[in-house]
C-alpha cells in the first residue's frame, strides 16, 4: 500500500498492490476514515491487465489480447457497472 497527497486537494490517493507488485486498486481517502475504490484492475497469469472497474463512472472495461500483446490490448470493451444485461 502506498499513499499520495498534494496540498490543495481534498483527498489522499491509497494504492493497493498486490504480493506480485501490480496495482489492484486505487482509493481516495477524504480524511474522514472512510476511503472510497476510485478504481480496480485485474490480471491474467502473464501481468496482462484483463479488466478495470472505474467506480467514479460507474463503468467496467475488459481488455482483450493475443499472446504476446506485452501488454498492449487488442480490443477493449466497456459496460455500465451492475448491468448484467449489457455483455461485453
Amino acid at each position: 500500500m502506498a499513499r499520495w497527497s498534494e496540498a490543495g486537494t481534498a483527498y489522499d490517493r491509497v494504492f493497493g498492490y498486490e504480493e506480485d507488485g501490480r496495482l489492484v486498486k486505487t482509493e481516495r481517502d477524504f480524511r474522514n476514515g472512510n476511503p472510497t475504490t476510485a478504481y480496480e484492475y485485474g490480471y491474467n497469469s502473464d501481468s496482462g491487465k484483463v479488466w478495470k472497474k472505474d467506480h467514479l463512472n460507474q463503468q467496467e472495461y475488459r481488455y482483450l489480447c493475443r499472446i504476446g500483446c506485452g501488454g498492449t490490448p487488442m480490443q477493449m470493451y466497456n459496460r455500465t457497472m451492475g448491468n448484467p444485461l449489457e455483455p461485453f
